[in-house]
């Protein structure tokens, strides 16, 4: 259940930076996708007050970014597999030892 609310969460990270990726580049005026398609295509889009619109939704989207980013690492976190106490001793030396008075057999030699 875990592994699939992280799967949906990194594919809103993903959606999430592309979206930053291209107002990070309709923020700058003097070069970047502004000056590709002038400064009226934002304005266009956004209304007189573009670059300050645009200044904020990146600070909103890199706020949700970060979070994103650590509600993952704590999911990931709680997703550890925790063993046992018990599995993580070493198993005695005496059990690895054949019995004594049992003697093991040769191998038996191949045939030609």
């Amino acid at each position: 259940m875990i592994g699939v609310l992280i799967g949906i969460i990194v594919a809103l990270m993903f959606i999430l930076a592309i979206l930053l990726s291209v107002l990070i580049l309709f923020q700058d005026n003097k070069g970047g996708l502004t000056g590709a398609l002038g400064t009226a295509g934002a304005e266009s889009a956004l209304g007189s007050r573009a670059t300050e619109r645009i200044s904020r939704m990146t600070a909103y989207f890199v706020a949700v970014f970060m979070v994103l980013c650590l509600v993952v690492a704590v999911l990931k976190n709680q997703q550890r597999v925790v063993l046992p106490r018990k599995s993580l001793e070493p198993a005695p030396v005496e059990s690895m030892a054949p019995e004594k008075g049992k003697a093991e057999k040769p191998a038996p030699e191949p045939e030609q």
